[in-house]
């Protein structure tokens, strides 16, 4: 009883609670399920607690049991069919919409690296890439992107830069920034026009081209689209 007694207060603590400030903090903002995996793990002694007293436990331990190994069954499928499409996609088929988010980086990345490549033959001036959103797209592209000057991935720091630079929230890469940027061209690159349309981004730079598009294709499929423009001669605010 003393038993059972600790293994519901353990479970109360280390796993509920947890749980109850995941779903309190997703009712303003957007969780990742990844995050919740610490406090899953606590769970899993006690499945195995479970499936080790089979069919003689209470009906949820009896039912926990019968169920494990088609719910087994099914997530080696369903992960099987996961991995295959991120790699070739559907059958006789393309990606489905929204997909460029996981798939097709080496190809984004050797454009965005061949674009720079030819900014920076054509000026002296420094060429940074900025991803426009929180933090996904500078963290991929950092890691894919050849760099212009090497021809190496990922790309140096100094190369590099979150849309914090513009006074927007960009998480990590807020202490990530570049040093001296002042003066530089910036390929901004965005999932979404809308990204590359903030007023406040024409406050820092004295100029900018056109949004572009970027098709990015993996195995000769198309995954999706992504949108860029450079910005021309950056000028951070007085500290």
């Amino acid at each position: 009883e003393d038993l059972e007694g600790f293994r519901s207060l353990f479970l109360r603590v280390y796993l509920g609670v947890p749980l109850a400030v995941f779903a309190i903090f997703s009712i303003n903002h957007e969780p990742k399920l990844n995050w919740a995996g610490p406090a899953f793990l606590i769970a899993l002694p006690f499945f195995a607690d479970l499936l080790r007293q089979g069919r003689s436990a209470t009906p949820a331990q009896s039912f926990v049991y019968k169920t494990w190994f088609p719910t087994l069954t099914f997530l080696l499928v369903a992960y099987a069919g996961l991995f295959l499409y991120i790699r070739y996609g559907v059958p006789f088929g393309g990606y489905f919409k929204g997909s460029q988010r996981f798939v097709g980086w080496h190809d984004l990345g050797r454009q965005l690296g061949e674009l720079a490549s030819a900014k920076q033959g054509s000026e002296t001036t420094r060429t940074v890439l900025v991803g426009m959103d929180k933090h996904f797209i500078a963290s991929e592209i950092g890691y894919y992107t050849p760099y212009w000057k090497s021809g190496a991935a990922p790309l140096p720091v100094d190369a590099l830069a979150g849309r914090n630079i513009f006074e927007m929230n960009a998480l990590m890469w807020e202490q990530w920034t570049p040093a001296n940027l002042s003066g530089a061209t910036l390929l901004l690159v965005a999932r979404s026009k809308s990204d590359l349309e903030k007023d406040i981004v024409g406050t820092f730079v004295s100029s900018q081209d056109p949004i572009q598009e970027i098709s990015v294709s993996s195995r000769s499929k198309k995954v999706g689209t992504y949108y860029y423009r450079w910005a021309y001669n950056y000028k951070p605010r007085p500290q």
